[in-house]
């Protein structure tokens, strides 16, 4: 995947897409319930109408795919982590410096170390 000025956009957008997703369940979510206590009452009242349901259903629905979407959508720094950490161990610097810079530091470390006598 190429990484354009675009993908860096919408990576910088997902906080925000995914409070927009929380905000119209909620709303939703209240839509839902109203639209439940007035079938409730419609059937306490006039039986059971089953052209009362139909608006019902299409809530449930709706809350449900914006309950998907806001669980499956990733955070600013999950993409970015997605995205941005394979390039970063496949790089040239991480696979041929970093051993040998690892090598080195823990080369110099064990000349630090003084040596412990056993004698007490």
């Amino acid at each position: 995947m190429e990484f354009t000025s675009w993908t860096l956009y919408w990576v910088t957008r997902l906080d925000g897409i995914g409070c927009t997703f929380a905000i119209l369940m909620i709303l939703l979510g209240i839509v839902l319930s109203v639209s439940t206590l007035g079938l409730l009452i419609l059937t306490i009242e006039d039986g059971y109408p089953r052209q009362a349901t139909r608006p019902l259903k299409i809530s449930i629905s709706a809350f449900a795919l914006l309950l998907l979407l806001s669980v499956f959508t990733p955070t600013t720094k999950e993409m970015a982590a997605i995205l941005v950490l394979p390039k970063v161990a496949q790089s040239e610097v991480v696979t041929e410096d970093i051993p040998e810079l690892y090598e080195l530091g823990v080369s110099w470390l064990k000349t630090q170390v003084p040596t412990v006598s056993t004698n007490k």
